[in-house]
C-alpha cells in the first residue's frame, strides 16, 4: 500500500471517527448528560468525551466515554475473522490508556473521591443507530 493510500485511509477514519464521536455527544446530552472535555489528550492516553452525569437518586458521575464507529451496521466477516462489535475493539490496552488518560485529568482538575465509571458509545453508520454500553469496563487505579 503506498504512503498516499494509507494517509487517505488515515484521513477517512479520522472524519469517520470524529462524526461517530458528534453524534455519540449528542446522544449523551439528549440522556441527560453534560459533556465538559472532547478528545481530551495526554502523553499516555486519550478520553474521547468527558461528561458529567446525575442519576436518578441524585448522584453525580464523572464519566470517560470511548466512542467506537462501524461504518457498516452489520457484523459481517472479513478474511481475518468477525469484525464483531465496535465495543469489542476495546483492548485491555486501550482501557488502560483511557484509565490513565482519566488518571490525569482527575490529577489536573484537583478532583479527589469522585464517582467515576467507564462507558462504550457504539455508533452505527450510516443508519446513526447508538448502543451505549454503561460501565462497560473497569479501572484498575483508585479515585
Amino acid at each position: 500500500m503506498s504512503t498516499a493510500t494509507t494517509a487517505h485511509k488515515k484521513t477517512l477514519n479520522r472524519q469517520k471517527g470524529d462524526g461517530g464521536e458528534k453524534l455519540a455527544a449528542k446522544f449523551l446530552k439528549r440522556c441527560g448528560f453534560t459533556i465538559l472535555h472532547k478528545n481530551y489528550a495526554t502523553p499516555l492516553g486519550e478520553v474521547d468525551i468527558i461528561a458529567h452525569h446525575v442519576d436518578i437518586d441524585k448522584q453525580g458521575t464523572l464519566v470517560f466515554v470511548e466512542v467506537k464507529t462501524r461504518s457498516s451496521d452489520e457484523l459481517v466477516a472479513s478474511e481475518g475473522g468477525e469484525f464483531g462489535t465496535p465495543s469489542e475493539a476495546v483492548s485491555h490496552q486501550k482501557q488502560q490508556r483511557i484509565t490513565r488518560a482519566a488518571s490525569q485529568f482527575l490529577s489536573k482538575h484537583q478532583i479527589r473521591g469522585a464517582n467515576v465509571r467507564f462507558d462504550i458509545v457504539e455508533v452505527y453508520l450510516p443508519s446513526k443507530h447508538i448502543e451505549h454500553l454503561v460501565n462497560a469496563f473497569e479501572s484498575y487505579l483508585n479515585y
